[in-house]
């Protein structure tokens, strides 16, 4: 019993690790490279023949034109391969164009595993997406509730996200009723204990195969819920003119 409810503690943690699906869809056109320009706070673009980041012991700067500038005061910069973001503390790459751009953000985090009295930690480096508003420069993680207000209903997309919040909805009463049924079968097993013979086994088979059925339904809401979550970024690819499942990379709504 108790290895049971610690898989199903183990896997739940496993998947949390990962804060959004990561897809190889492209989620919109290839960011085509720009002409070098530097982009302070509040400023418009400065333009200027070459945009170098420089970093040494005391801080970071951007070189543009002759001139430098502290990173804290850029917000974006293009040096002729790529265009850059400045996102919590760094420069996240813009991957996607369209009317929701998408950056590629990469963050770390460590897991451990105990074995033979020993807790190992090992590192891990994982991708996710930072989307834009191409219109109004809002930034957001794929989010449901972002994608509602930048997605107009009826338009390409949108139709994903009316399927993210019916499968949502479907698989948290599938997780609470999983949790419930495990939850009971755990009483009545607890309840065998203080009895003896035949209706103490009966009991304890009752509540084994209620956890079983549980554990099964509790992990089916909940890894459905991390499938679902894939229509988020299609929605994004869609709207941007692509197709949603990345099969016709020359994909556009109604065929044109």
């Amino acid at each position: 019993m108790k290895y049971i409810l610690t898989l199903f503690i183990s896997l739940v943690i496993a998947a949390t690790m990962q804060a959004q699906p990561v897809t190889n869809l492209p989620l919109g056109r290839a960011f085509k490279p720009e002409k070098p320009f530097i982009q302070l706070k509040d400023q418009p673009k400065i333009y200027a023949d070459t945009v170098r980041f420089l970093a040494d012991m005391r801080h970071d700067i951007m070189v543009a034109g002759g001139k430098q500038y502290d990173t804290k005061d850029v917000l974006r910069y293009s040096d002729g391969k790529g265009t850059y973001l400045w996102h919590k503390d760094e420069f996240i790459k813009c991957t996607y164009d369209g009317k929701i751009r998408a950056y590629r953000a990469y963050y770390e985090y460590v897991s451990s595993s105990t074995s033979g009295g020993f807790t190992y930690y090992t590192p891990h480096t994982a991708m996710k997406y930072i989307l834009e508003d191409s219109a109004t420069g809002r930034l957001s993680e794929v989010e449901y509730k972002t994608l509602r207000n930048w997605i107009p209903a009826n338009a390409p997309g949108s139709r994903f996200l009316d399927m993210y919040k019916r499968g949502k909805r479907r698989n948290t009463l599938i997780f609470l009723g999983g949790a419930a049924t495990m939850l009971g079968g755990f009483i009545l097993v607890g309840k065998s204990i203080n009895m003896d013979g035949a209706p103490a086994d009966r009991m304890a088979t009752s509540g084994a195969v209620l956890i079983g059925g549980g554990v099964v339904g509790t992990l089916w809401g909940f890894f459905g819920g991390g499938v679902n979550k894939f229509k988020l970024p299609r929605a994004v690819a869609e709207y941007n003119g692509m197709d949603p499942y990345g099969i016709d990379a020359d994909y556009r709504p109604g065929g044109y």
